[in-house]
């Protein structure tokens, strides 16, 4: 027969092996918080270079689009110094016709 002593022995390891198993639980619970912060930052810290690239790319290109844009506006203007100069030339033309 079981007496008073055994079962409070039992009960207080069930009531043990419960705390273990909640801590455990509750460890379990930190170990994966950190391993997703972790995650979590490692996937900040690949998106913030990747920001910094695409960053540097953008500044690079603007500022080819702005030489190119410099570039095309002396062209539009030797041609237009161009045709001024051919039509005065044209207008000297018909002058002396």
């Amino acid at each position: 027969m079981i007496d008073g002593g055994q079962v409070e022995n039992w009960l207080e390891k069930e009531q043990q092996t419960g705390e273990l198993s909640v801590r455990d639980q509750q460890q379990e619970v930190v170990e994966k918080t950190s391993n997703e912060n972790r995650h979590l930052k490692l996937s900040l810290v690949e998106a913030q270079a990747t920001l910094a690239l695409l960053q540097t790319e953008l500044s690079q290109l603007k500022s080819q689009y702005q030489y190119k844009d410099r570039q095309l506006l002396s062209e539009k203007e030797a041609m237009m110094d161009l045709t001024n100069h051919q039509e005065h030339v044209q207008r000297q033309l018909d002058l002396l016709r």
